[in-house]
């Protein structure tokens, strides 16, 4: 994305190190490092439920990383509306990482006080 996009624009050619990057490729940066983020929160929730309730987790998971999937396509379409534009694909990308930490954390407490 920032490569391909920096290959065709002769003001970002030189690289980040030489100039400002045009607006494009700021986009591009900023979404690559939203998804990094957003992708390094669900991998650990993800895994620490299917570590906590094991089988039971398996379909909401698979549905979170369609989810996840289906947000980043909506974040980046948006991106460009403003924040406004960009919430929808924020909301499918992050909603299912917070229940799936407030249902390991329930499914923890409830193991440790059994």
């Amino acid at each position: 994305m920032v490569a391909h996009g920096r290959r065709h624009s002769p003001a970002d050619i030189n690289g980040a190190a030489f100039a400002p990057p045009s607006p494009k490729i700021a986009i591009a940066v900023a979404f690559l490092q939203n998804t990094l983020e957003q992708a390094m929160v669900a991998v650990f929730v993800n895994l620490a439920l299917l570590l906590t309730v094991r089988d039971v987790a398996v379909p909401f998971v698979l549905c979170a990383v369609a989810l996840f999937s289906i947000g980043r396509i909506t974040f980046i379409l948006g991106y460009g509306k403003g924040a406004g534009g960009r919430a929808f694909g924020m909301v499918l990308t992050v909603l299912p990482s917070l229940l799936f930490f407030v249902w390991t954390l329930t499914a923890v407490t409830l193991e440790a006080i059994s």
